[in-house]
């Protein structure tokens, strides 16, 4: 039995009112597969923007863990300009330069 039958398999067993152990002991494959199979696949989630830096803000990569360290990743935040330590903004004159 190919995998798309099997699926199509399992969505009849399960409208029959079989549990998923059930489903997957008939198949012979493992509970979690009927799960992910009867399941459906999620929506993907939008990504925002990344931010823009502006003349009072400054484009950060700050480490973020979403709860395990497999997926923790670097994301985009906005924070604001400090001038000691992000320099002066973009296209700023540098003091005491002829105009």
């Amino acid at each position: 039995m190919r995998k798309e039958e099997k699926k199509a398999a399992a969505r009849l067993l399960r409208a029959r009112g079989f549990s998923l152990a059930a489903i997957a002991s008939r198949l012979g494959v493992t509970r979690t597969s009927v799960h992910y199979w009867l399941r459906g696949r999620r929506a993907a989630v939008p990504r925002l923007p990344a931010p823009v830096a502006k003349p009072n803000t400054a484009v950060r990569y700050m480490p973020v863990n979403g709860g395990a360290s497999t997926i923790c990743f670097h994301q985009p935040v906005s924070l604001p300009r400090v001038t000691f330590i992000d320099g002066p903004q973009a296209g700023a004159r540098a003091e005491g330069a002829a105009a």
